[in-house]
């Protein structure tokens, strides 16, 4: 059987990315089979247009498709069409085309241009040769042209130009057997296929030959793998060419090259840069709350007035036919949730390590900013004579003692405190007209010391105690204890994140099949997915465990985790994550790497921010002044940008993130989805209905709310 090809070159149907392409007998829907070469030892029933639409092998690597025979040529949306055959929703590109077999040396005479060989091999040895009945000799001042390199459809179908008899290198000029030099046309992209290479064996004297001969050009490696080795340099000499390959795997090093570009060296893609954000550094006091075993609260600073307070939460998924959630409470790692604002947050350190009398916490409001709702901070309050509160902390090295208590027309004027059993301050009166927090300040010794506080009214005037170091969490002191916070919060102000979902990853395995779904399936976070997960919650470097209701202060606070992503049970890949969301002054940063081995190609979403509907302006990269009035559910592209600002009133949203200079995105990388009822969602994917095989990727997000 010999098969014909359906171009002189590789076919390019750029419109038309990742669809599929199929041959039938003419005016039928019966099947042809394709080839890979004119030989037909390889066939296959359709082939797959890569992202920029060449068709590829399974390996990737581009190829001009043969035919044996008359055919009608197709180009089907998905695999399921052109394997049921359905053409409804395909597109006809040929139609009763004719194609015969290439002979062994050569195929014709094509009288637009010339002579048409098979093989570089066939056309030198051409002295002359009879085509369609047409005597050929290869002379000077002739066009010749060939369907292939080594063999016919390789990759390295060439023009070549008779002139003088000169010196030839044998790899893209040679010598035809009647002395007559064939020179290669120098296209603005060569192939290496046109100098011989393969994608086996050492072919550093291929490519160095190509780029030796096209100084600064662009050279195209074609094959799926590629070798070199050592040459004069550590490698083979680029000359100073640009390589372009298709994912192609290379065993060695690339030396003096202009750029590259679809490379993968020492196991890494190196065009797919990516450009991160930098992550600031700041000083300002952070709190770490535990609400309960699933829930954490972290409090940053703003920098306009107030704070942000951080939900941390795990397990909770969404479960679909789509998604790796089985339930809504799948095992995930602690992962941002919601951000909702707070005017002010207090901390102190109160808890007892001992006490006298009848005791009860009341709720804080006295001094506190205007407000709505919150987990208040509780004072202490005994009416019993002679109650005392004791508590141990440890006192800074320069001995400042600050102890807080609120005044009030009921309150004691007769108090004593004494540091390690001995007084400081005996006798005193703390009773007021009006509410007020008082704080008095002492002078002891510093390191860990023992304050007992006690009610020496004989009556029934309360003692109501705040207790040490109290302040707000921006003036607080890193070398200072807190054991006891609360937050204080106004409903007038909009919380930026309020909606359940996903705020940091999620991704599309092409390979993962469930019941009932189309193929491929969401894992990540919201979706789900995450196994062996170990998390740690470090502050000022130490690794903290805390029990509910149980708090850590310090400037730097971090949660390091780890987990596997796998869609392997469902028929797809698998990826190992670390990540790292660090507090910072009005929100936080997150950085997160993934490698193992999965193909993606609906989406590959490295940022996603739900942010709350109330903010109805973007104001960068464009300006768009109600978001609202966008379709909802439908993603509204902004450009390839790495930094997005939302905007309501005089409250402002913005997100950074890493952004990748080889994108495959329909949509042109970054998009706000509005969603009534849910939220004006921010997005960002490196791949969006491309394609792509994840072995290793990195990505940086910071959201500030100010």
């Amino acid at each position: 059987m010999a098969f014909a090809p359906i171009a002189l070159t590789i076919p390019q149907y750029e419109n038309f990315p990742n669809q599929w392409l199929k041959a039938f007998e003419q005016g039928t829907t019966t099947p042809l089979v394709m080839a890979t070469d004119a030989t037909g030892g390889t066939t296959v029933a359709k082939f797959q247009l890569d992202s920029t639409g060449f068709p590829v092998t399974a390996g990737n690597a581009r190829l001009i498709p043969f035919i044996n025979g008359d055919y009608d040529l197709w180009l089907f949306p998905t695999a399921a069409e052109a394997d049921a055959n359905d053409t409804s929703n395909a597109i006809q590109f040929a139609d009763n085309l004719n194609a015969d077999p290439l002979q062994s040396n050569f195929t014709s005479i094509d009288k637009r241009y010339g002579p048409v060989f098979a093989t570089v091999a066939a056309m030198t040895a051409a002295d002359p040769v009879s085509i369609d009945g047409i005597v050929v000799n290869i002379v000077q001042g002739s066009r010749y042209y060939t369907l292939g390199r080594l063999v016919a459809g390789d990759i390295g179908a060439g023009e070549y130009f008779g002139s003088a008899p000169q010196a030839t290198d044998g790899f893209g000029d040679h010598d035809a057997a009647n002395g007559v030099a064939l020179l290669l046309k120098k296209d603005p992209i060569i192939s290496t296929a046109q100098y011989g290479s393969d994608g086996s064996g050492d072919e550093t004297t291929i490519i160095e030959a190509a780029c030796l001969a096209n100084s600064g050009s662009t050279i195209l490696i074609p094959h799926s793998t590629f070798t070199v080795t050592a040459g004069a340099v550590a490698g083979a000499d680029c000359n100073g060419c640009s390589i372009v390959g298709s994912g192609t795997v290379v065993t060695g090093n690339l030396q003096n090259t202009r750029s590259t570009f679809g490379l993968v060296l020492g196991g890494v893609n190196i065009d797919r840069r990516a450009v991160h954000p930098m992550i600031p550094v700041d000083s300002d006091q952070k709190l770490l709350y535990r609400d309960d075993t699933n829930n954490y609260s972290l409090y940053v600073p703003k920098q306009s007035s107030g704070y942000n307070i951080l939900q941390l939460n795990n397990n909770v998924t969404t479960p679909g036919a789509d998604s790796l959630a089985t339930t809504s409470s799948d095992a995930t790692g602690w992962r941002v949730n919601g951000v909702l604002d707070a005017v002010e947050v207090v901390v102190v350190h109160q808890v007892a390590t001992s006490s006298n009398g009848v005791w009860g916490g009341i709720d804080l409001g006295t001094g506190i900013p205007t407000h709505t709702s919150g987990r208040d901070l509780q004072y202490q309050r005994s009416v019993t004579t002679g109650a005392w509160w004791e508590m141990t902390l440890v006192v800074p090295a320069d001995g400042t003692l600050d102890i807080a208590f609120l005044r009030s027309s009921t309150v004691t004027t007769d108090a004593t405190i004494t540091v390690d059993s001995v007084a400081i301050d005996s006798n005193f009166d703390i009773n007021s007209t009006t509410a007020v927090v008082e704080v008095r300040r002492y002078q002891v010794l510093p390191g860990s010391r023992v304050v007992r506080i006690t009610n020496n009214d004989a009556g029934s005037a309360s003692l109501q105690i705040i207790g040490c170091n109290y302040s707000t969490l921006k003036d607080s002191r890193s070398d200072m204890s807190y054991d006891t916070s609360g937050h204080y919060r106004n409903s007038a102000i909009i919380d930026p994140i309020v909606n359940n979902s996903a705020n940091d990853y999620a991704i599309w395995d092409a390979d993962a099949t469930d019941v009932g779904a189309d193929d491929g399936m969401w894992g990540g976070s919201f979706h789900g997915g995450e196994t062996s997960i170990t998390s740690n919650f470090y502050v000022e470097g130490v690794d903290t465990t805390l029990a509910a209701t149980e708090n850590a202060v310090g400037c730097d606070i971090r949660v390091v985790q780890d987990w596997t992503l796998s869609w392997a049970a469902k028929g797809g890949g698998s990826l190992s994550v670390e990540s790292t969301l660090t507090a910072l002054l009005s929100g936080y940063a997150i950085q997160m790497s993934q490698t193992g081995d999965m193909n993606t190609n609906r989406a590959y979403y490295t940022t996603l921010i739900g942010v709350n509907e109330l903010f109805t302006e973007l104001v960068m990269p464009e300006i768009i002044t109600d978001i609202t009035a966008l379709p909802t559910g439908v993603l509204h592209p902004v450009g390839k940008t790495s930094r997005v600002e939302y905007k309501q009133g005089l409250q402002r949203i913005s997100i950074e993130h890493t952004i990748y200079e080889q994108e495959e995105h329909t949509l042109g990388g970054s998009t706000v989805w509005p969603v009534i009822g849910s939220y004006h969602k921010y997005y960002y994917a490196p791949v969006f209905t491309g394609q792509r095989n994840i072995t290793r990727s990195a990505a940086i997000n910071i959201f500030r709310a100010i």
